[in-house]
C-alpha cells in the first residue's frame, strides 16, 4: 500500500502540474477500490480504460517452454486520451489460446512486450503534436486579436483615461463568447462576478 500511495502521488503531482500520466495494473487487483485511485480516476480529464495484453504481443512460455500468448487483462489511469483511445482497442478476438499465469509465469508476464510500449510512445507523440498546433492556432489567434484591439485603439478619440467601469466594459466585451469554468468542480461561474474578481487580480 505504501509503494501504491508512492505511485498515486506522483500521477496526481503530474496532473496537477500540467503533465501526463500512466497508471498500469491488474484489472481485478482489489487496489483498484481503495479511495486513492478511486479519488484519481475521478479527476477532471482523467480516463481509466482495460485492454487485453495479449492483443499487445505479450508472450510467455507454456509447460512445455513453447511461447504463446498472455491474456492478462489490464487497465490503466491516464490523462492522456490519446493513449487511453489506443489501448482501449487492444481486444483479444478469441482465436488463441491462452497460456496460463501460474507457476512462477507471472514474472514472465510483468515484461512490457515492445508493441505496449510503442502504443504509449505512439500515444505521446500525438499528444505532444495536438499540443504544437493548439498553441499555432492560440499564437494566431493572439496576434490577430491583438492587432485589431491596436487598431481600435488608435481610431478611438479618448479624452481621459478610463474609468473602472468601462474596463470591466472591455474585458466583458473581449471575453462576451466565452464562459469562465470553476477548475476544481467544473460549474459554470457568474461572468459579471468572475469579471470583477479578475479585475481585483489585476489591480
Amino acid at each position: 500500500m505504501k509503494h501504491l500511495k508512492f505511485t498515486s502521488d506522483l500521477c496526481a503531482k503530474q496532473l496537477r502540474e500540467g503533465r501526463y500520466f500512466l497508471f498500469e495494473h491488474l484489472m481485478t487487483a482489489s487496489s483498484w477500490a481503495s479511495e486513492m485511485f478511486h479519488w484519481l480516476g475521478s479527476q477532471q480529464g482523467v480516463d481509466k480504460v482495460s485492454f487485453d495484453f495479449c492483443a499487445l504481443g505479450m508472450q510467455i512460455k507454456d509447460k512445455d517452454g513453447k511461447l504463446g500468448p498472455s491474456l492478462k487483462k489490464t487497465s490503466v489511469l491516464t490523462n492522456s486520451k490519446r493513449i487511453s483511445a489506443l489501448l482501449s482497442k487492444a481486444k483479444c478476438k478469441g482465436k488463441h489460446q491462452h497460456v496460463v499465469l501460474e507457476g512462477g509465469k507471472t514474472a514472465a508476464a510483468q515484461i512490457y512486450p515492445e508493441i505496449f510500449c510503442d502504443a504509449v510512445c505512439h500515444g505521446m507523440k500525438m499528444e505532444l503534436e495536438d499540443f504544437k498546433w493548439l498553441d499555432a492556432v492560440y499564437e494566431k489567434i493572439n496576434v490577430s486579436e491583438m492587432v485589431e484591439t491596436l487598431m481600435a485603439t488608435q481610431s478611438a478619440e479618448v479624452s481621459d483615461p478610463p474609468d473602472e467601469e468601462a474596463d470591466l466594459a472591455l474585458y466583458k466585451h473581449l471575453y462576451a463568447d466565452l464562459d469562465f469554468m470553476d477548475d476544481v468542480s467544473g460549474a459554470l461561474l457568474e461572468k459579471d462576478l468572475a469579471v470583477q474578481a479578475r479585475k481585483v487580480e489585476m489591480d
